[in-house]
């Protein structure tokens, strides 16, 4: 049985498949460290409540913070594991994060203007 003759043109498609080999495994290997640290960020986050937004709220506004603070915390919790799984593939498509729950009453006040508004 003949074996294959190393020419130069078999020599060269040989290095530019190992070259991509390793380029294609930096690559995953960035792609698994980002989404391992994005999971340990996520990881353990408590909502931003303070005391004193209990405290200087009323009834109402308190259950409505207090169940916010507790759509954030599983919302950090999803995220993180959705980062983890990424993380333990991550050579499969990461879908788009859904949007971090909106604290309850800070959505419908408006800021007064900075600046005068000029027209003519």
């Amino acid at each position: 049985m003949r074996l294959l003759r190393m020419s130069t043109r078999r020599g060269m498609v040989v290095v530019a498949a190992v070259g991509l080999a390793c380029a294609a495994t930096v690559v995953v290997m960035e792609r698994k460290e980002r989404f391992a640290r994005i999971a340990r960020q996520h990881s353990g986050v408590f909502p931003p409540l303070s005391f004193v937004d209990l405290i200087v709220a009323s009834e109402p506004d308190r259950e409505r913070l207090m169940l916010w603070g507790k759509r954030v915390g599983v919302w950090h919790s999803e995220m993180a594991k959705k980062y983890q799984y990424a993380a333990r593939y991550p050579w499969l498509r990461v879908e788009p994060d859904p949007p971090e729950p909106s604290r309850p009453g800070r959505a419908t006040r408006h800021l007064p203007a900075l600046a005068p508004h000029f027209g003519g």
